[in-house]
């Protein structure tokens, strides 16, 4: 099991996507209409309270016509993050971190990221 995305990497692109939404002038109901979720969500979203599916963050960036590179940014800060607490784990464990393992997560990083693009 991955460790869970760091908190302060969500909340960035949650607040940049929130203040985005100010910016343009849109109402929470009208993200929530063009994501296909309740407003409710969306606040939950913007506040930390709670975490959007990928889909739904897609679909929230295109909404504010932001482009698919502020997601594709978000996942590899997430890859890269989720790598470098494995490897503190693991480190913290007493084990030696072997090159293989490593060139092992970044090839699962790489699937992952290729995947989520499409």
């Amino acid at each position: 099991m991955l460790p869970r995305m760091p908190e302060a990497i969500a909340d960035r692109l949650f607040l940049k996507l929130k203040s985005e939404r100010e910016h343009q002038d849109l109402t929470v109901q009208w993200v929530a209409d063009r994501v296909g979720v309740t407003k409710q969500s969306i606040s939950e979203w913007e506040l930390g309270k709670s975490r959007p599916s990928l889909s739904a963050v897609r679909k929230w960036v295109k909404a504010l016509k932001l482009g698919e590179a502020v997601v594709d940014e978000w996942i590899e800060e997430q890859a890269v993050q989720r790598v470098k607490a494995i490897l503190t784990d693991k480190g913290r464990l007493g084990h030696d971190v072997r090159q293989a393992d490593v060139d092992a997560l970044l090839v699962i990083v790489r699937n992952t990221l290729r995947a989520n693009r499409g």
